[in-house]
């Protein structure tokens, strides 16, 4: 095996372990989220908060610019991790 083989393994290990840890954290998210959606519903609160949305996307995007990721596919992301836990949520 070529050493840049090697090196490539490597990383793709450390990429695995990166993934395992992102699928931990959502699962994590997700109990929150159906937690706090329970929560509201028996105390009659509605159940999106845009204003809390827009608090966690404006906080994405810094901390994108800050670890110089592009804010633009944090943005999609967060979208994405928000929109999907929400369906999660409301589907229980």
């Amino acid at each position: 095996m070529h050493r840049t083989d090697s090196g490539i393994e490597k990383l793709r290990k450390q990429v695995d372990k990166v993934d395992s840890t992102v699928l931990k954290l959502l699962g994590k998210r997700l109990w929150l989220v159906k937690r706090i959606m329970r929560m509201k519903k028996a105390v009659g609160k509605p159940l999106v908060d845009r204003r809390r949305e827009r608090e966690i996307m404006s906080r994405a995007r810094k901390t994108a610019r800050k670890m110089r990721a592009p804010p633009k596919a944090v943005e999609k992301i967060f979208s994405t991790i928000i929109r999907e836990s929400r369906k999660a949520a409301w589907l229980e």
